[in-house]
């Protein structure tokens, strides 16, 4: 099943390297996508997002470590699908996920690109 949480300003969704647990959906509020940088050891803000977007996708799709990690900007709701829901929902269904994905968030399509 899915759930909501709510995350306070600079709370946290875990961090690049972290494995897979879910798709997010925010409902509320803004979170901010960090990616490790060289010269920022706390990494630096790629890109924010806000109502309707989606994280956590690439490395639930891909069965792999998270890149990036997620900070709140402000209150945040989110709708968090688990990943044991989606691969019960989608069990052979690969191509359909990743096409949900890019179709539900445009970055997503960037994000396929990258190795």
């Amino acid at each position: 099943m899915s759930k909501q949480r709510v995350i306070i300003v600079g709370g946290g969704f875990g961090g690049a390297g972290d494995p897979p647990l879910g798709l997010y959906l925010v409902e509320q509020g803004e979170v901010e996508i960090i990616r490790p940088h060289p010269q920022h050891p706390d990494g630096s803000a790629t890109s924010v997002l806000g109502p309707g977007s989606l994280f956590g996708e690439k490395s639930l799709l891909n069965h792999e470590p998270r890149v990036s990690s997620v900070r709140a900007r402000s209150q945040v709701r989110v709708l968090v699908v688990a990943r044991s829901v989606l691969a019960r929902s989608f069990p052979s269904q690969r191509s359909l996920c990743h096409a949900l994905a890019r179709k539900l968030n445009p970055r997503a399509r960037d994000l396929s690109t990258m190795g």
